[in-house]
């Protein structure tokens, strides 16, 4: 197993110095995106989990939704403000 990484870091260590430097930027960049992206996803399932706690939890009071707490909360980040509308929205009639 250690040896099979080794071997895989190698190998892109060869690669990359194959690269030109226009390249390797190139490359380091992609590999910028790639964390990014895996970020957001993990993001974007923490948000929705926690959405569905939420709505789960006001399902036997929907004026909660209403609040100005509850506006508050999805307020705080622009991701779940955004996800929160259109949850919401489209989850309303189960909610009341």
């Amino acid at each position: 197993m250690v040896k099979d990484v080794k071997a895989r870091e190698a190998n892109q260590d060869i690669m990359l110095n194959l690269l030109t430097s226009t390249e390797q930027k190139a490359y380091v960049e992609l590999e910028h995106v790639a964390i990014g992206l895996i970020m957001a996803n993990l993001e974007y399932k923490f948000i929705k989990e926690m959405l569905e706690k939420i709505a789960i939890a006001t399902k036997n009071c929907p004026k909660v939704w209403q609040s100005t707490t509850a506006k508050k909360i999805f307020s705080m980040n622009s991701r779940a403000n955004v996800f929160s509308d259109s949850y919401f929205n489209k989850n309303k009639r189960n909610l009341q």
